[in-house]
This record gives C-alpha cells, sequence and structure tokens, in this order.
C-alpha cells in the first residue's frame, strides 16, 4: 500500500496508515513549524516507538507527548521514550488522585506491610498516607511497586 499525502506543496509518502496518523498529530501540533525539516524524522520514530510500547498507549496521545517535547527526547533510546511517556501520564493520573487503599511497608512494624489509605501527592514521590489515623508521609519505589510509609518520623501534623 502506498499512502500519499500533498501538504504545503511538499509531497509525503507513507506505507502504513498510522504513519498519515502520526503525520497528521504533528500538523495539528504545529510541529512542522518548529521543527519543518525534522517532520518524517518525527513520523518514523513516533512509529517505532508505537510498535514497541508494550503498555499499548494511544498513538494520539504518544504522537503529542513526543510533539511537545521533540527537542528532549529525539536522541533517546526507544525505552527511554516510552518510559519518560509512561511516567508522564502517571504523574498527570496521580495529580488528579482520588483517595485508595493500598498495602505499605510501615516503619512502626520495621518494614511489615499493612494497608494505608493514599491522601494526597504532595511532591515529587511524596504522599500523604493515612495509617490507623495516623497521618504520615510516604513514597513509592517504582521498581518494587511498594508504597513505605514513615508513621514514626514524618507524621504530618494536624
Amino acid at each position: 500500500m502506498k499512502i500519499t499525502i500533498e501538504y504545503n506543496d511538499k509531497i509525503f509518502n507513507f506505507e502504513q496508515g498510522y504513519e498519515t496518523y502520526i503525520f497528521c498529530a504533528a500538523i495539528n501540533n504545529d510541529f512542522d513549524k518548529t521543527h519543518p525539516n525534522e517532520l518524517k524524522d518525527f513520523v518514523v520514530l513516533v512509529g517505532e516507538c508505537y510498535l514497541k510500547d508494550s503498555n499499548q498507549t494511544p498513538l494520539g496521545a504518544l504522537s503529542d507527548y513526543m510533539a511537545e517535547n521533540w527537542d528532549k527526547i529525539k536522541n533517546l533510546s526507544r525505552y527511554d521514550i516510552l518510559w519518560k511517556n509512561f511516567m508522564n501520564n502517571l504523574t498527570k493520573e496521580l495529580k488528579t488522585m482520588n483517595e485508595y487503599k493500598a498495602m505499605a511497608h510501615i516503619n512502626s512494624l520495621n518494614g511489615e506491610m499493612a494497608e494505608i489509605t493514599v491522601l494526597d501527592k504532595v511532591g515529587d514521590n511524596d504522599y500523604i498516607v493515612d495509617y490507623k489515623g495516623v497521618k504520615c508521609h510516604a513514597l513509592f519505589n517504582w521498581f518494587v511497586c511498594a508504597y513505605y510509609a514513615d508513621d514514626i518520623y514524618t507524621r504530618v501534623k494536624q
């Protein structure tokens, strides 16, 4: 299959439908105005990332993220680009989060696990949680997917 797009008196040829979608996303993000000589590179890189993404990120969201952050990410590995996009999306979700229950390693229990309620995200990997009526700070370890709540030294004063 060959798909041809004429845009601004230039001809762009693509072999896959998703490439035309990425091209249109680039135009909608004014990428052609900010990086006129890198439009084809953008389409190729977004396409490679999209095809390798195990998180099944929506193509439009991935295209938008990459257009907004092109200068910072264009020389990164595909894995690093996808990781940064994932973390960006997760951060956005956490900023609008509601309270939820989770398990955490509790300091007063010498690291034993217990249920907490995550109340708020107050900083970069800094959460206010409730453990048995005690509000304290916790962090989330992304590598082991676990919260660590310090109900001894980082209590939140009422």
